[in-house]
């Protein structure tokens, strides 16, 4: 069985679905729409519990419907949460950004795309200092209409446009 680390928001209540989901001993980092910083310490604490629990694989996971992420592309009544106002400001450019490459007005999937792309990628190039290379990272968005989770590709919005 794979021990798996999980990367979630606890407004998305998504302990047991996965639980039920994953075989193996799962683990949780939970942070208001996945928006934790990574510091030196935090990277320090998870990677000494990837190592002591043999853990083999991370997921970045949330919900198509989470509330953080849809008050960062609204209103932003969480804004006074301590922390959530960088992340605000994050999910903001990520909207802009979205709104210019795909011209639609219903982009929700690609800013969470995006944004836990981009929260697997700083965790993997922070942990390359503790020598962590063989782990696999996922990155899933969980359907709440059908209770499925869709796999995401790391690189779905990497690319260079070359103008010469």
């Amino acid at each position: 069985m794979t021990n798996r680390l999980f990367f979630i928001c606890p407004t998305d209540f998504l302990e047991t679905v996965i639980n039920n989901n994953f075989e193996g001993d799962n683990y949780f980092v939970t942070s208001l729409g996945n928006s934790t910083g990574l510091d030196a310490n935090q990277v320090d604490q998870i990677s000494s519990l990837i190592i002591t629990k043999d853990i083999k694989e991370v997921n970045f996971i949330l919900a198509d419907d989470n509330r953080i992420i849809q008050d960062a592309n609204g209103k932003q009544k969480f804004s006074y949460i301590s922390g959530l106002d960088k992340f605000y400001d994050e999910i903001t450019s990520e909207k802009i950004y979205s709104t210019h490459l795909w011209k639609k007005k219903t982009f929700n999937n690609t800013i969470l795309s995006n944004h836990l792309v981009n929260r697997s990628k700083d965790l993997q190039l922070k942990l390359e200092n503790w020598h962590i290379h063989y782990l696999t990272i996922k990155i899933l968005i969980f359907n709440s209409k059908t209770q499925d989770f869709n796999h995401i590709r790391h690189n779905l919005l990497d690319f260079e446009i070359n103008l010469n």
